[in-house]
């Protein structure tokens, strides 16, 4: 069964975000949940997806030296932390749901190497849930609506047939979409490398089917500084199949120290201690954007979702639940050429 994204009454229209603070990750998850009516969805029986946010290898012994670990992360913050996903497991189970699982198809390394690291298999095991490489995943191909640039996606089958999806990304300051959050986390993080190729263009391995039309295979278009091929494509997989829940690991932020040229090269994890939740696919973007000063209206790939009515990215047609977004905003700075995205 495939749950609507929002119930809203008829002619009512305004997005509902959560922002839980300082406290320890499962409250957070937990008061985010709530805040935003998760818990009135759930009863036992249901079928829960959850996709993690895992993109290369952490920079831990011996994980960097296995085959597989393609790209190296620097950074504490560059993955999911673990205590979020954990979190969310110790959640559904109160409800008592048991038929849980855990996916990501990780296009800078082997999905295994994180999932070894952060003790993904341990925390499975230890509350019954299976665990899932969707790079090897079956799949089914899904017609995109309106497309951009796709005609159609492979969607995993165990994504076709959850109940409840509940997408998990971090909040970051990241390359040529501006930011990392859920939409990017899903557009890319769930086509299986088995059709797409690893990192999802067949850079290092191709796959069955041609890889994405993005980076290395897409036009160099770019608007305010963002890639215009990889946006479209992330917002066509979201249209094909989406999700229910947003929810995002802020317990720390990342972005750029500033614009001169010692400063972009520095890279800054800010302890912030939040989560973000919603279930509107472009509210929760559009408001963790906005938690790093940024205009989700100039970031491609959240403005195109919302005009292919995923969901709102307008601040002024989101209910902030908890926290006030005054009251968490960092200064995240993106790359010198996406400077106007900035929020004044």
């Amino acid at each position: 069964m495939d749950m609507p994204y929002i119930a809203y009454p008829s002619g009512f229209t305004m997005a509902v975000v959560s922002i839980a603070k300082e406290k320890d990750a499962f409250s957070l998850v937990e008061e985010a949940l709530n805040l935003i009516g998760v818990q009135e969805r759930l009863k036992p029986g249901l079928k829960v997806f959850i996709k993690p946010n895992l993109v290369r290898t952490p920079p831990l012994l011996p994980y960097k030296d296995e085959e597989g670990a393609y790209e190296i992360s620097v950074l504490e913050a560059d993955d999911i932390h673990p205590d979020v996903v954990e979190g969310t497991l110790i959640y559904l189970r109160k409800f008592g749901i048991h038929d849980i699982t855990i996916g990501e198809a990780a296009g800078g390394c082997e999905t295994t190497i994180p999932y070894k690291a952060y003790g993904f298999y341990a925390m499975a095991e230890k509350y019954g849930a299976k665990l899932v490489d969707l790079n090897y995943a079956e799949a089914e191909k899904v017609p995109v609506p309106n497309k951009f640039l796709l005609d159609y996606v492979w969607v995993p089958k165990v994504i076709l047939e959850s109940d409840l999806i509940i997408n998990e990304a971090i909040l970051k300051v990241h390359g040529a979409t501006v930011v990392t959050l859920c939409i990017k986390n899903w557009g890319l993080g769930i086509l299986p490398g088995k059709y797409y190729g690893w990192n999802k263009t067949g850079h290092r391995r191709k796959g069955l089917d041609a890889g994405l039309p993005i980076h290395q295979l897409g036009s160099k278009e770019t608007i305010l500084g963002q890639e215009v091929s990889v946006s479209q494509a992330i917002v066509d997989v979201s249209a094909a199949k989406g999700w229910q829940i947003s929810l995002i690991d802020g317990l720390t932020s990342t972005y750029h120290k500033g614009f001169s040229v010692k400063d972009r090269r520095r890279i800054i994890i800010e302890r912030t201690n939040m989560i973000i939740a919603s279930d509107d696919m472009v509210a929760a973007d559009a408001v963790a954007s906005a938690c790093m000063s940024l205009d989700p209206k100039k970031i491609l790939h959240i403005k195109w979702a919302e005009e292919r009515g995923l969901g709102t990215a307008d601040l002024s047609r989101i209910e902030v639940k908890g926290a006030k977004i005054e009251d968490v905003r960092v200064r995240g700075y993106p790359l010198y050429s996406q400077r106007e995205v900035i929020m004044m």
